[in-house]
């Protein structure tokens, strides 16, 4: 199985380092997210659902074969759960979830060159293990 890189975040000289940006700049992410929004995330991180920790507890210590982060910024969201490796995020959703704000959200994350994973409360409760391969099947897919 042929494996490439992912896309390579995109950098941007850093101008506090460099004056305007020139000759020695330091190449940054182009995104940076906020203090608040880490502030956010691991204030989250901290209060996750009995659903978020079951699956967390799938997920961890590269279960799958590639390392995930819960609660991880991208901004201007925070993801449940998101493989860097593979640039997947994955959602849980409870009753409160749904609609245009997640939609708007998924684009957001799609257009950052993140593919979204969306999967209910109950059906991880219900079908964790299933759940699980199905994340496995995407994180190779993007992986070749």
């Amino acid at each position: 199985m042929k494996r490439e890189n992912p896309p390579p975040l995109l950098t941007a000289p850093s101008p506090a380092v460099a004056g305007e940006g020139g000759e020695g700049a330091v190449a940054r992410p182009a995104f940076e997210a906020s203090t608040r929004l880490i502030a956010s995330a691991r204030r989250l991180r901290g209060n996750g659902t009995e659903v978020e920790k079951s699956l967390w507890a799938a997920l961890r210590r590269g279960a799958l074969g590639v390392r995930f982060r819960r609660q991880h910024p991208v901004p201007p969201y925070v993801a449940d759960f998101a493989c860097v490796e593979a640039r997947v995020v994955v959602e849980l959703d409870g009753g409160q979830h749904g609609g245009q704000a997640d939609a708007a959200r998924d684009e957001a994350m799609a257009a950052a060159g993140w593919q979204v994973l969306r999967y209910w409360n109950s059906e991880v409760v219900e079908n964790l293990d299933g759940v699980v391969a199905d994340i496995a099947r995407v994180v190779v897919e993007r992986m070749r």
